[in-house]
């Protein structure tokens, strides 16, 4: 299975790193958050990590930063997800929000799309619980 379309839940700093990157690989993204506000900070953070990068790193070739943010869909719609191959979980470590995100995943997402979190403090088993998946 190729992984082009990938979810990732939550536009704090580590989600949009992560978009960032991934959308700087050619895949196509949808990040999602429950704010607007979130959003365009988002957009503009990576538009301006990526112009910063293009500055400060002449050995490593960017690429064009406005195409790069083209690969990301910015969205608080989780219907967004329906055709992802991969979601990574990034939202705050709150055990009731994450439950509530995964079982928004299972509801939306298709049976085999991968799920992955980023997490330091709730277990990957607790997580595990919220969604019928292995």
């Amino acid at each position: 299975m190729t992984i082009q379309n990938i979810g990732v839940i939550g536009a704090g700093v580590m989600g949009k790193g992560v978009a960032q990157n991934l959308a700087q690989t050619n895949h196509k993204v949808v990040l999602i958050d429950i704010s607007e506000d979130v959003l365009e900070k988002a957009t503009s953070d990576i538009t301006n990590n990526l112009r910063f990068q293009g500055l400060f790193n002449k050995d490593k070739k960017v690429g064009n930063f406005e195409e790069i943010v083209k690969n990301i869909q910015f969205t608080t719609d989780y219907a967004n997800l329906s055709t992802v191959d991969f979601v990574i979980e990034n939202v705050i470590e709150k055990w009731t929000i994450k439950e509530q995100v995964y079982h928004n995943l299972e509801k939306i997402c298709q049976k085999d799309c991968i799920f992955a979190c980023n997490t330091s403090a709730i277990s990957i088993t607790r997580l595990a619980s919220a969604t019928k998946r292995p």
